[in-house]
């Protein structure tokens, strides 16, 4: 099969080059796109460090470029503007010539309902969980659309970690903790442990540089290497910051901690120990700490202060994971569903 999968930040990017991993090794072609219908925010590092030797194209919208390009489908992370406005019409979405448009979420969706009404109109659509596919279907009743759950990050752990000798990484998350004095609790705490572990090396992995998120949809205000330079005299030497891949952190992490990211399942399917930990100084004034706790409830993984500078992480549940985490058996349910849509529309 042809797949188009498009992209415009770091993000729909990750997404993209998982998924289109996982495609190609299953014997696919893909092709990726760099949409500017939606401002790109994405710095030349970013793009250099995600892409390497991949190609892309660019293209003014993803219709356009479909129009010129055969594909058998077309899959994102995020709506694209071109696509929500193409499937409004109803005689688009009648033609035989057409690929399936197919979405999923770019990561955990903590407020979800929006983007649900902005996806009610795609062939398939992929939830992050049972629960929110559940609560879609309840929403949005389309005749014909398939919708699952599941998402290319969201695997099942192949094997565990050594947990005495990896890094003790903090996954930050660009807008969450919300406040200053939130962050500098983060910050602080980090610190402390890197001066009790002092033979392991403490890492804050880093969403983007400082000066890399002035146009994108999450704007962080209060940058950890601007907050370690203004406000901590004593930094311990074996506290530093990482703005490399997700694949690279991970491949030598041996306990992971984070707040409201995604990248906790990042490193539960990696086989990396997660604390998630939600009881930071200010936690009441974070938008995301409520639902985060919601969706987190009975995975086991919810750690207090004192877990987390013992290094203590409990063993995550395997009923939860369930809900959430897929293996190959995903991309045969999205190959069924794009021939599905072949059918359909012939």
């Amino acid at each position: 099969m042809r797949f188009l999968l498009p992209f415009f930040d770091d993000s729909t990017l990750l997404f993209a080059k998982r998924l289109g991993g996982n495609l190609v090794r299953r014997g696919h072609s893909v092709t990726y796109c760099l949409t500017l219908e939606t401002q790109s925010r994405l710095s030349t590092r970013q793009m250099k460090m995600l892409l390497q030797e991949e190609r892309y194209v660019t293209a003014e919208s993803v219709i356009s470029y479909i129009r010129r390009n055969e594909f058998d489908a077309v899959i994102a992370a995020k709506v694209m503007p071109s696509i929500r406005l193409a499937l409004k019409n109803p005689k688009y979405r009648a033609n035989t010539a057409r690929p399936s448009f197919i979405v999923f979420q770019p990561g955990l969706e903590l407020t979800p309902e929006r983007g649900f009404s902005l996806r009610r109109l795609y062939d398939a659509v992929f939830l992050m969980s049972t629960k929110h596919a559940a609560l879609f279907r309840s929403m949005y009743a389309v005749k014909g659309q398939h919708v699952s759950y599941g998402h290319p990050s969201f695997s099942w752990p192949a094997a565990s970690v050594n947990t005495d000798t990896g890094h003790i990484v903090f996954f930050a998350q660009a807008i969450s903790p919300a406040t200053l004095e939130s962050r500098l609790h983060i910050l602080k705490m980090l610190n402390a442990m890197a001066k009790r572990y002092s033979h392991r090396n403490v890492v804050i992995k880093l969403r983007h540089l400082p000066d890399e998120n002035a146009r994108h949809v999450h704007r962080e205000e209060y940058p950890y290497p601007v907050l370690a330079r203004d406000y901590v005299d004593d930094l311990a030497q074996n506290l530093s910051f990482f703005s490399g891949t997700m694949e690279e952190v991970l491949s030598n992490t041996g306990y992971a901690i984070t707040c409201t990211s995604t990248a906790a399942m990042d490193s539960l399917a990696a086989g990396v120990p997660t604390a998630v930990y939600l009881d930071f100084t200010e936690f009441y004034l974070d938008k995301l700490t409520r639902p985060m706790h919601n969706e987190f409830a009975e995975s086991n993984i919810i750690a207090s202060l004192e877990d987390i500078l013992h290094l203590r992480a409990e063993q995550v549940s395997k009923k939860w994971m369930a809900n959430y985490f897929r293996g190959d058996d995903l991309y045969e349910e999205l190959e069924e569903a794009v021939l599905r849509k072949q059918s359909a529309l012939c």
